[in-house]
């Protein structure tokens, strides 16, 4: 019995290892750029590599550990993008693994709690969001073990846990503590034992949070850090709708209600003039074309179902059909991208279409589930009250908890992106509420249906989830369906374009590359910028650190009279040749920051603009009084070094 339940837990944690490998490889692989958001922190970190810190020499948004965390993988693995992606994609694959073991455990089926983990993979969260998985899960974990056998170190990893969220963000810091609370609560009840637990977790989290605080309050005042964090976090919630507000759902009948995994080729077909749209719509049933947009008169562009010579010829010689592009007449072969390798048989997988809006409603479908499995839970933990297991119950309690507290403080716009941050206590509950119809039946007949019906219901979810995290596009990005070739092509521009460490930044986009060759090329390598406006990507790909101790500047963010003082004295000590607004944030910034703008305005003149979008300009400001020993390249642009 010992030696098969050690063979179990084995091949539990094998599975873990086998998933954390996979999720690593998935996000690797299909990793494209990181949004701007993600340069905060991460511009913060080029900032500790050049010796200065946060609180002391610039603004603390909240989050020193996961600036720190930055900085210490680009000293591991060399500065730029390439830490970065090792270091966010490793914490989304760490934290798959241990939510695996978690589900596993609460629903006593590594298959349930795969196939409950993955969701959370799918969905695909962006990177900046790793520690909201990371953390939780971990937490999870831990109170897996501690449910099991409540000792005293295990209460001091609570603690710890515990202060890692603190200072990877502080409201992360106050949820871990909550979940902490209930975990103790409901192990020990209103007890002595509960009390000593209580305190282990306050004093191990104070101790690992206390030289933190200490710097605080030596460089700036805790009283001052704290309101200062209330008032950010103050300003992040009216930018955007709260969570109390449903999502609807809704269906676009003008597109393909199911579409390929992967796409099939698309053609172009010109009708015969004059012909009915009745006949051209049994011309389409007739050679399986999928109509997906028009492509002038008479014509449309068309996804085929069958790509062979024989459907081809049909098609070229169908009298109806007056002609075609993408296909070879005399070979009858396509002249246009088809699917190969393992893609041609994932082309005949059918997946929700864009005509059933699956990413949009697949967030409504989530919406409605972490505010529903709450309450199904507190029903089913009433039901059968005491015949659960109590270690289950308590880690379920503490998923359910940690749920709506998420819930009320993560959930907000955008929620399509919110909304993948807070499915980890999810996919705990998910996993119980699944496993109880895994084991609870003994014929053999009704135990294979409910287990076919617990794992269609979780596939359906996966399925929801892939296309709110797009993993179609993930796929193809990957290149996984086209084999081994094409993985290994995909790797070698990985390393070659994206990760390579003397591009440092990847591959940039037509709209920053301008702006960035010029900020680099004509500042010198200690010089600031001070961008007045939420532009913290300009740090990292120009190699420059931000002025004034902030790494954006936007309206009703740090712009107290005291905030806007400590900028300016800043920038009296800096060497900042240049400053940047954009087209549509300036006047409000302006209006906003006046006693930094008093500080500018005398100094600094327009010197050029950049494209930063469809209707949208970076204003780069120079240094007036600054001598200018040269130009940019063929222009009139300022240039302060040689």
């Amino acid at each position: 019995m010992h030696r098969a339940s050690r063979r179990s837990r084995v091949q539990v944690w094998a599975v873990a290892v086998g998933l954390a490998a996979t999720v690593f490889a998935w996000r690797y692989l299909s990793f494209e750029e990181y949004g701007n958001d993600h340069f905060v922190h991460l511009s913060q970190a080029q900032q500790m590599l050049h010796g200065l810190l946060p609180v002391r020499d610039f603004v603390e948004r909240g989050i020193p550990l996961m600036t720190a965390t930055s900085a210490a993988a680009q000293m591991v693995w060399g500065e730029g993008l390439r830490a970065e992606v090792l270091l966010v994609e490793g914490a989304f694959a760490v934290a798959a693994g241990l939510l695996f073991l978690v589900t596993a455990a609460v629903s006593r089926s590594a298959w349930v709690g795969l196939l409950a983990t993955f969701p959370t993979v799918v969905v695909f969260p962006v990177g900046y969001s790793y520690p909201k998985l990371l953390l939780y899960a971990a937490a999870l974990a831990l109170a897996v073990r501690y449910a099991r056998r409540p000792t005293t170190g295990r209460s001091c990893e609570m603690g710890a846990i515990l202060a890692a969220g603190f200072l990877f963000r502080h409201d992360h810091g106050l949820l871990l503590a909550l979940a902490a609370v209930t975990l103790v609560v409901v192990c020990h009840g209103a007890t002595r034992a509960a009390a000593l637990a209580l305190a282990r977790v306050v004093i191990v989290s104070l101790v690992l949070v206390s030289p933190f605080l200490l710097w605080v309050q030596a460089y700036q005042g805790l009283g001052s850090y704290v309101a200062q964090e209330l008032a950010f976090s103050r300003r992040e919630s009216q930018r955007s709708e709260g969570w109390w507000i449903p999502p609807t759902f809704a269906l676009d009948r003008d597109r393909p209600l199911w579409s390929p995994l992967v796409p099939r080729p698309i053609v172009n077909v010109q009708w015969r003039s004059g012909l009915e749209p009745e006949a051209i719509g049994r011309g389409e049933a007739r050679h399986a074309l999928t109509r997906l947009s028009p492509a002038g008169p008479g014509g449309w562009h068309y996804e085929l179902r069958w790509w062979g010579s024989d459907a081809l010829g049909d098609l070229v010689r169908d009298p109806d059909v007056a002609a075609t592009d993408g296909i070879d007449r005399s070979t009858l072969r396509l002249t246009v991208p088809q699917p190969a390798g393992l893609d041609t048989v994932l082309a005949r997988v059918m997946i929700p279409g864009y005509g059933l809006r699956l990413r949009y409603n697949g967030v409504g479908v989530w919406f409605y589930l972490i505010w529903a499995l709450p309450i199904l839970m507190l029903a089913e933990l009433a039901w059968r009250g005491r015949t659960i297991d109590p270690a289950a119950r308590a880690v379920v309690i503490v998923a359910i908890v940690l749920q709506l507290a998420m819930n009320v403080t993560m959930i907000r716009d955008p929620l399509a992106t919110r909304i993948r941050d807070v499915l980890v206590p999810a996919a705990v509950m998910l996993a119980f509420l699944m496993g109880r119809p895994w084991h609870g039946f003994t014929r053999p007949v009704t135990r294979a249906a409910a287990r076919g019906a617990v794992s269609a219901v979780l596939l359906c979810l996966i399925l929801v989830s892939g296309a709110v995290g797009e993993a179609s596009e993930r796929l193809e990005t990957a290149r996984v369906g086209g084999g081994a070739k094409a993985v290994r092509d995909r790797l070698r521009a990985l390393r070659r374009v994206v990760l390579a460490g003397h591009t440092r930044t990847g591959r940039l986009d037509q709209e920053h590359q301008p702006i960035v060759d010029y900020l680099r090329r004509c500042t010198g390598p200690d010089s600031r910028i001070l961008t007045m406006t939420f532009a913290p990507e300009l740090f990292f790909y120009t190699g420059r650190l931000f002025a004034a101790g902030q790494v954006s500047v936007a309206s009703g963010y740090f712009d107290t009279d005291a905030d806007q003082r400590l900028m300016v004295s800043r920038l009296m000590q800096e060497d900042v040749p240049m400053v940047v607004f954009d087209s549509e944030s300036r006047d409000d910034v302006a209006e906003g920051y006046p006693h930094v703008m008093a500080w500018v305005g005398p100094r600094y003149r327009e010197a050029g603009r950049f494209r930063a979008g469809s209707d949208r300009e970076f204003i780069v400001l120079a240094d007036a009084a600054r001598p200018v020993p040269g130009r940019f390249a063929d222009t009139d642009l300022p240039c302060f070094v040689p």
